[in-house]
């Protein structure tokens, strides 16, 4: 009979140790556990009804009127933007437009100045990629004006944004002389 409680002994004491070594753990009943979860709401809104309409003459740049977008999320955000799709026999390009091409180029700006067209940068200019806000991207590098609460990047709940975009024009066409494009602004935590 010694030899058989031995035997359990010695395969209780075996599988304690390998179950130790294998990695679980034991704990007593009535182990209360906390789980915290942290959880981050990213979103934007434009705040802006109206389509930005503009007119300008082969070869020639204008600014539009601004677009205004608000964190309607939790956390800060940095907004992204880039051009959606273009309706029309233009194309967008990020040199000088040539026939059928334009370029826009955007900025975060303050809202009641309507920045000058010398103000966008080259990095500035819009592709069909989404491009991330930064302190230089879509922000006048040298801006003069009033900068607080002005850039796309790290924007905090519940504040607004003004986004002009710059159209340069297509140097000539064929066909219509008209296009419609949609320009997309999403955030990024």
């Amino acid at each position: 009979m010694s030899k058989t409680i031995n035997k359990v002994l010695a395969f209780k004491l075996a599988t304690a140790i390998a179950l130790l070594v294998s990695g679980f753990a034991f704990g007593a009943d009535n182990v209360s556990v906390e789980v915290i979860m942290t959880l981050q709401n990213v979103s934007v809104a434009r705040l802006s009804d109206a389509a930005l309409n503009i007119r300008v003459a082969p070869g020639a740049s204008k600014v539009t009127d601004r677009a205004i977008y608000k964190n309607d999320g939790s956390d800060a955000e940095h907004f992204t933007i880039k051009i959606a799709g273009t309706t029309g026999n233009w194309t967008p390009v990020i040199t000088l437009p040539g026939a059928n091409q334009y370029r826009l180029s955007a900025i975060w700006h303050q809202w009641d100045v309507t920045p000058a067209v010398t103000e966008f940068q080259d990095n500035d200019i819009l592709t069909t990629s989404y491009d991330t806000s930064t302190n230089t991207k879509f922000f006048n590098d040298t801006e003069t004006h009033l900068t607080d609460g002005v850039k796309g990047n790290n924007v905090q709940p519940n504040e607004e944004r003004n986004l002009f975009i710059k159209l340069d024009a297509p140097a000539s066409g064929t066909g219509s002389a008209r296009a419609e494009v949609n320009v997309s602004a999403v955030v990024v935590p």
